[in-house]
């Protein structure tokens, strides 16, 4: 097992201070030697050794003026890929000594060659990428007792004539090193220095940079830019949940809640690319429309300057999400209502679905554009990195004067839940009578969905209750959304009999945002050209007919299911769920 610890070093004058140094805390840091060193990353073309959780290094090293010949000699190391605990790695290793470069058949017989032989089967290993580093390796011992191996890294990347450098250091356990040892000197760099811990190794960091992955391979390209631990969930079971306890502080049960959604967005993104399951592309718009709505749930404890990119990268994906999906279920209400038709019918709406098709056929070309964009890459693998490391995002929990601020799930979550249902209880005197505008419905939507996130975040730390109130503030929910699809189905049909085509139906405001405010409950065509259009096309007039008569109807039985929420019955329930705090 290797236990070491791993940090950023963010500029040359730190890296050059701290290979000046002579002391850390109480241990002593002793003079170096400088190390060249070239690894090689193997694997099969099918990727079989990373699919297994295994990373496979090939090393070559010059120390100082170590003779050529001894420098022919290669080490292969196979290390497991695992996350990491803040800064320090505990990963499996297995390695073996080879005279000169030999297929796995040829090494000697150790746990290393078994392991890539189980793994790889007749496949040969190809290169993957080179990784060079000059390392500064100094001994750091207490006293007269080694601890650990100091190195400092320049490290550069190198692979299909792409190049990346950056610079870190490394603290790697001695034999007669302790975990307390190891703890001091992670405490000292982080809180003296200024150190950030580093949560993925230099082969992750890699591929996520190259992004390499060959068509057929078991992890699709684009999914890995993001850590290991991220990336093979993809071939293993996801958690069913979080993970949140009481005790836990709003930054890590966020930082918990963000990486659980991060993982089904990654989940389902190979599915998304593919195009050949809708739900594909609708569960991974759930998981990044969960991820915004938690930074809003939990942004009063973030460092939102810090979560600021991240936020623009959520907004960016569920856009290039948004504008698919919302055409899906377009068409599948309208499925729904074809459904209903006399087959003789079913026909009349063939001019609706040809223009549907190609505006579906360039809002899927731009999402998949976006999905294959270095912007995009960048997104996931930074959001992953930062997940990864205890304590991002979080702000001090110490106000400027000294006194405590409360962050703790079991302090706050009752003020956050009891916020959001006053908020969309506050529309209880807007909501009646025949002119309230079909926009302050579309808020109520969007506060109710505010609401029902903020108990399904913390559900995990509520009493059973929580279940039976996600269920009322759902149905209000549904009832709301099918009121917002019918006002949009309205709007788009609206504008193809008018103009004829997708373009003017979806105008500035895009397929998924008609203008509320100029939506009316129904009466009769607006303009001369939509009732000409109507006797060209009735089929889609009937529709429009269709959607626009639900409206009233819709907003006439609001008032049942907005009396659950409203009711005292619920508010005993909110109080019986946040007991458990």
């Amino acid at each position: 097992m290797e236990v070491e610890a791993k940090f950023a070093v963010p500029d040359a004058r730190t890296f050059q201070r701290l290979q000046a140094i002579e002391h850390l805390a109480d241990f002593s840091v002793s003079q170096g030697r400088v190390k060249q060193v070239r690894d090689t990353y193997l694997d099969t073309a099918k990727r079989a050794i990373l699919a297994s959780g295994y990373a496979c290094r090939q090393r070559t090293e010059n120390a100082d003026s170590v003779a050529r010949e001894a420098s022919r000699s290669v080490l292969i190391t196979l290390k497991g890929l695992r996350g990491a605990e803040g800064a320090v790695h505990r990963r499996e290793e297995l390695e073996v000594l080879l005279p000169s470069e030999q297929p796995p058949a040829h090494w000697p017989k150790s746990p290393a060659r078994d392991l890539v032989l189980q793994l790889t089967g007749d496949a040969p290993l190809i290169p993957l990428f080179d990784l060079e580093q000059t390392r500064v390796v100094r001994p750091i011992s207490r006293g007269e007792r080694p601890v650990a191996e100091f190195s400092l890294d320049q490290v550069r990347v190198v692979a299909e004539g792409r190049e990346q450098t950056y610079l870190e250091l490394e603290i790697e356990m001695a034999p007669t090193g302790t975990e307390d040892d190891l703890c001091e000197l992670v405490n000292v760099l982080q809180h003296e220095w200024r150190l950030v811990p580093q949560a993925r190794s230099k082969f992750e960091r890699a591929l996520a940079f190259l992004e390499i992955c060959p068509a057929g391979s078991p992890l699709v390209r684009q999914e890995h830019p993001v850590c290991l631990e991220i990336v093979e969930s993809s071939l293993t079971q996801l958690p069913a949940k979080p993970g949140l306890t009481a005790g836990d502080s709003m930054a890590e049960a966020a930082r918990k809640t963000l990486r659980f959604h991060l993982q089904r967005m990654l989940r389902h993104e190979p599915g998304t690319r593919a195009g050949e399951d809708v739900e594909e592309l609708h569960d991974m718009r759930v998981a990044t429309r969960r991820m915004r709505a938690a930074i809003r749930v939990f942004l009063d404890y973030l460092d939102m300057d810090q979560m600021r990119p991240f936020v623009k990268g959520l907004r960016r994906t569920g856009r290039a999400l948004g504008a698919v999906r919302d055409l899906d279920v377009f068409w599948e209400k309208t499925q729904k209502y074809l459904d209903t038709l006399p087959r003789s019918q079913q026909g009349d709406l063939t001019p609706l679905h040809a223009v549907w098709q190609v505006e579906r056929e360039r809002a899927r070309e731009k999402m998949l554009a976006y999905l294959d964009s270095d912007r995009y890459a960048r997104f996931k693998e930074r959001f992953g990195e930062f997940l990864h490391t205890a304590g991002a995002g979080a702000l001090p929990v110490m106000s400027a004067k000294g006194q405590p601020v409360p962050h703790l799930l079991r302090h706050v979550v009752p003020v956050a839940v009891y916020e959001r249902l006053a908020a969309v209880r506050a529309y209880e005197e807007w909501l009646t009578g025949s002119d309230v505008p079909l926009e302050r419905f579309h808020q109520l939507r969007i506060d109710a969905k505010g609401l029902r996130y903020t108990l399904e975040f913390f559900q995990e730390v509520l009493a059973k209750e929580a279940k039976a109130l996600i269920e009322k503030i759902k149905s209000l929910q549904d009832h709301l959304g099918d009121l917002q699809d019918a006002v949009v189905a309205s709007d788009l049909l609206r504008g193809f009999l008018t103009w004829g085509t997708w373009e003017y139906a979806r105008g500035k405001r895009g397929a998924g945002a008609p203008d509320l405010r100029r939506v009316a409950l129904p009466s009769q065509p607006r303009h001369s050209v939509a009732r000409e259009a109507s006797r060209v096309l009735p089929g889609v007039a009937s529709y429009l007919a269709a959607r626009q008569a639900a409206l009233p109807h819709l907003v006439g039985t609001l008032p049942q299911v907005w009396a659950q929420i409203r009711s005292p019955e619920f508010s005993r329930q909110v109080a019986s769920a946040l007991a458990t705090l």
